[in-house]
């Protein structure tokens, strides 16, 4: 009895999205349903690396045991959630410092840092601590992970701007009911590599020929101009819609 609440073609957001979302008449909880992490031109981690660290509770009391990630990717996906979600909600970056507090005695903090720089989020990183430090201020002095990343992460390239850090204000008021068009395209700019970033805003207007056969059908290879040219003001008149 789950629905999706858009019409587009499931093929587009396969090719396009890393999850699309199911409601159901009388049930306030939507089913997300994920077929990658985060998106994946954004960072340097793919789905075997992920599934790589899954392990497995022996004590779990079922013959089988419990299938879970190992803490040290478990903290890497929350890192991802909290930008999947433009770094601006208040929610990720919760579970961000309960995964941090939960899991100290669990993770070499040293090797979680190198990790931090070969994925891509040290930006993210730097972002989501310097909201900590904000929100709750000497209150996290207490936890240790915090202290470790934050020396682990100083001086380290690439750098968090303060300017970069201010755009990415946590809304405590819960004003916000969703990510707006500008968070999405803002958010960009907390990769890591330049190269990444410009790459990310090709896509966003560019997408792979198959994302457009999904929209539009099957054609003709001349008529691929004009089908960006429909698929630009088609996402520029949703940008202006939502906010932006």
């Amino acid at each position: 009895g789950f629905k999706r609440g858009d019409s587009l073609p499931l093929r587009y957001w396969l090719g396009r999205m890393h999850h699309a979302a199911y409601g159901k008449p009388g049930n306030v909880f939507p089913a997300e349903v994920h077929w990658n992490f985060g998106i994946p031109s954004f960072i340097r981690l793919t789905n075997g690396e992920i599934w790589d660290e899954v392990v497995v509770d022996d004590d779990a009391g079922d013959e089988r045991g419990r299938h879970r990630l190992s803490p040290r990717m478990y903290l890497v996906m929350l890192f991802v959630h909290h930008h999947l979600h433009s770094l601006v909600e208040l929610r990720p970056l919760v579970d961000l410092l309960w995964g941090m507090e939960k899991m100290n005695e669990e993770i070499d903090w040293s090797v979680f840092i190198e990790d931090v720089g070969r994925i891509g989020l040290v930006k993210t990183a730097g972002i989501a601590l310097g909201q900590i430090r904000l929100l709750w201020g000497e209150s996290v002095d207490g936890i240790e992970p915090v202290r470790l990343l934050e020396e682990g992460l100083r001086g380290r390239r690439p750098s968090v701007s303060r300017r970069l850090r201010d755009r990415f204000a946590i809304d405590v008021e819960g004003k916000r009911r969703s990510m707006r068009a500008a968070d999405r395209l803002s958010v960009r700019l907390a990769l890591d590599r330049w190269s990444t970033i410009a790459g990310s805003y090709v896509k966003v207007l560019f997408p792979a020929p198959e994302a457009l056969e999904a929209l539009y059908g099957k054609s003709r290879p001349a008529a691929l101009p004009f089908r960006y040219l429909r698929f630009m003001v088609w996402r520029v008149k949703n940008w202006v819609y939502s906010g932006v």
